[in-house]
């Protein structure tokens, strides 16, 4: 799912950040917080409901893994 809008390989193109190499711990908590919002403020919010916090840090824990591209935020 994440890579509809964050690109193949989590290099996004198009106006959406790219997520490949972020931190696990920065991915991790930033799915969690939004998977937990009362009421949802965006189709990332949606997305993150739909995990478990374990999977959170599986999704995150893998997307740390990849190499980040020229079009990373940092």
């Amino acid at each position: 799912m994440c890579f509809q809008c964050h690109g193949t390989n989590g290099q996004a193109v198009g106006g959406f950040e790219s997520i490949a190499g972020k931190s696990a711990r920065e991915i991790y908590n930033e799915l969690l917080e939004m998977s937990k919002r009362k009421t949802p403020e965006g189709i990332m919010d949606l997305q993150a409901r739909a995990f478990t916090p374990g999977q959170i840090l599986q999704i995150a824990n893998y997307l740390a893994t990849m190499p980040k591209g020229a079009n990373s935020d940092g």
